[in-house]
């Protein structure tokens, strides 16, 4: 209704930087900081995570002029397979064909990368399918490995203030946060 003004996002994203500017206490500035990272228009953290099983890394810089779907998850996540599932049934269709969009998956837990192509995979390390196994993603994304001696993967839990999983972000055409 009429009680509630409309804030424009530039306006918003510049009165939490004068905010930022201003406070003296160590503890509100951080919490200004981390609502400065996931504001529409703040700067997104450029990753460097390697591409799946090939010893070739990806930047998001090098993604630059897509919208991308940043989907973070973890490795034992159960609400992570069910985001995956409804979002790779229900959402993905409508932009699979769209080469202006990329889903960009990265696992960030403390596993071997072996652990992490074998749940990839969906397969055991004779590559037989897991009965029951769970799928959090598909062939179709983007996917990095967030794991075990990734120093990148402590670096974006700081930069976005990471604690549970799944931790989705939608990122503009420049690199900018769009939603989280």
């Amino acid at each position: 209704g009429d009680f509630m003004p409309v804030i424009d996002e530039r306006q918003y994203f510049e009165c939490l930087k004068e905010i930022y500017s201003q406070v003296n206490i160590p503890f509100l500035k951080e919490r200004f900081f981390e609502l400065l990272r996931l504001a529409k228009g703040a700067p997104a953290y450029n990753f460097n995570f390697p591409l799946d099983s090939s010893e070739a890394r990806l930047q998001l810089s090098d993604l630059k002029g897509k919208v991308i779907l940043l989907d973070t998850w973890s490795y034992h996540c159960g609400e992570c397979v069910n985001f995956a599932t409804a979002f790779h049934e229900k959402v993905y269709p409508v932009f699979k064909n769209n080469p202006k969009f990329a889903v960009v998956s990265v696992m960030l837990s403390s596993v071997s990368r072996r652990a992490y192509l074998t749940r990839l995979r969906n397969e055991d390390d004779q590559g037989r399918p897991f009965k029951n196994g769970y799928i959090y993603t598909c062939s179709d994304y983007i996917n990095l490995f967030g794991g075990l001696g990734e120093k990148d993967k402590g670096a974006l839990e700081r930069y976005y203030q990471i604690h549970a999983a799944p931790f989705v972000l939608l990122i503009d055409k420049k690199g900018r946060v769009y939603s989280s």
